[in-house]
């Protein structure tokens, strides 16, 4: 969304005047439509949030103690974070009915603009791609930031994320991001998703790393790498081949040895009684 203030801004020697200025106008006009809703029993908040089709709007006056929630049947076309709506609650934190107020969420961007401007379309992104977390995000001044040790040192400061980008994200979120400069030489976040760690057991393999290996007193050890694994296939090949070996070759270990009169067949053994019988009948004639 472009928005034409320059003329205005200028009329200012500061823009941080005017940008305080435009908040507390745009608080004025906040307090009018809660004051108007409020008699209808609707609310007015922020959509705070917008995640697996569902919009989440933060609201001190519904007393929830958590965000209400829009469900994407009720969704108006081209919400995004940022965006100043008018609600209706149903049952619990569910919405019944929503509606996008135009007039407050262009004032917030034009504060936004001013404050955080977005980098220019002819801007070109960073060719390496960071790895970050995201450690802010006020959906009332519509950025936040992605804190990466990598980049800090690269542009000198945390990387903004304006709300356009902050979609199916939450604070706390490891993400892939561009960075951008915007007129102001700020760094600012472009092209952010989710980083998706794929995980295996109790491990999580990341950037082309095996599981976490656990230690054997039950703590998390280093990470193995595909050598290791392909170390310890190889291992495991050799001791179950030798234990076949041993199992065709003789007895196993921890199993006693049978003795001959036990390894014999039935029909051997009653020979053998038979055989032990006559010899003592003769040694008993030959002493008569």
């Amino acid at each position: 969304m472009q928005t034409h203030f320059h003329s205005e801004v200028w009329n200012f020697q500061d823009a941080s005047r005017w940008v305080e200025h435009q908040r507390h106008e745009l608080l004025r006009a906040e307090h009018a439509a809660k004051t108007a809703a409020a008699e209808s029993g609707a609310f007015v908040g922020v959509v705070s949030r917008i995640s697996g089709g569902v919009a989440f709007v933060e609201c001190s006056e519904t007393r929830l103690g958590s965000d209400a929630q829009i469900g994407a049947g009720l969704l108006p076309s081209n919400l995004e974070v940022g965006d100043t709506v008018v609600f209706r609650l149903g049952a619990g934190a569910q919405v019944v009915f929503a509606k996008r107020l135009a007039e407050l969420t262009q004032h917030r961007q034009r504060i936004l603009e001013v404050e955080a401007p977005p980098p220019s379309p002819s801007t070109l992104e960073s060719p390496q791609e960071y790895e970050g977390v995201i450690s802010s995000f006020q959906p009332d001044k519509g950025f936040g930031f992605i804190s990466c040790e990598l980049s800090r040192q690269i542009y000198g400061s945390d990387v903004y994320i304006h709300r356009d980008q902050y979609m199916n994200l939450s604070v706390g979120d490891a993400v892939h991001f561009r960075v951008a400069l915007n007129p102001k030489s700020m760094p600012v976040g472009r092209g952010v998703r989710k980083t998706r760690h794929e995980v295996q057991g109790t491990g999580t393999a990341v950037q082309g790393f095996g599981p976490v290996v656990a230690s054997r007193d039950g703590e998390a050890g280093e990470r193995e790498s595909p050598k290791g694994r392909s170390r310890s296939r190889s291992i495991s090949r050799s001791v179950s081949e030798q234990q076949s070996g041993r199992r065709g070759s003789g007895p196993q270990d921890g199993v006693p040895k049978r003795s001959k009169s036990e390894s014999r067949s039935p029909r051997s053994r009653r020979r053998r009684s038979r055989s032990d019988s006559r010899s003592r009948r003769s040694r008993t004639r030959y002493r008569r």
